[in-house]
């Protein structure tokens, strides 16, 4: 954790960490469905709202995008028992760097009331070339200060989402037209693999509000 704290600083990149082993499957992106539940690494329960983000697994919500983890994937100290010599405590994780979308991250914070640090860093916006840069910096540093292995290959992620447009009416007394704007995709990036003993680098835009799904 100290590993991905002092990348955050240095690069400006928030960065997250998982538990390999507490990980059900693949792990994803997507909206809340309404009234689901996370419980965040600072121990609250939380009721999810439609418009959050999540990034989830096989079984459900591992953390809230942007803002904070969940505390069923939360890395935990290794530990040895001195007679049976069996370790327990994270010994593999998962290292997620993303890119979202600032007005999306800040929304969840203050509906959650939840103004951590990473959310601070997203809703002010991030270099989007950092995400990868940060992610193998922090698998470097890993696999030389504490020791770790890193694993080859790489996993992707991505979503596209169609382009909107918007019809925007300037009515004032110049008399200037109506003016019709094609928006941008709102599109996703990818998560990469290279940790002790994975990493993922992700990076994702949220559709807008009131887009189709």
């Amino acid at each position: 954790m100290d590993i991905t704290n002092y990348v955050m600083l240095e690069l400006g990149q928030p960065l997250h960490a998982y538990d390999r082993h507490r990980i059900d499957g693949t792990i994803g992106v997507r909206r809340a469905q309404a009234g689901e539940k996370l419980t965040t690494l600072d121990g609250v329960q939380r009721t999810l709202d439609a418009e959050d983000l999540l990034i989830v697994d096989n079984a459900g919500p591992i953390g809230l995008a942007g803002v904070m983890g969940g505390a069923g994937t939360e890395i935990a100290d290794p530990q040895v028992d001195p007679e049976t010599g069996q370790v327990t405590g994270t010994t593999e994780v998962v290292i997620e760097a993303a890119r979202f979308a600032p007005v999306a991250i800040a929304r969840t914070a203050r509906r959650h009331r939840l103004p951590s640090e990473a959310a601070k860093r997203f809703e002010r916006g991030v270099d989007p070339q950092a995400a990868k840069a940060a992610a193998q910096r922090a698998v470097d540093l890993l696999v030389l200060l504490a020791g770790g292995t890193a694993e080859p290959g790489v996993t992707e992620f991505a979503v596209e989402y169609p382009v909107y447009s918007i019809t925007i009416s300037a009515d004032h007394p110049t008399g200037s037209p109506v003016r019709s704007t094609a928006a941008r995709p709102w599109s996703a990036g990818s998560r990469r693999s290279a940790a002790p003993s994975r990493a993922a680098t992700s990076w994702w835009s949220p559709r807008p509000a009131g887009a189709p799904t």
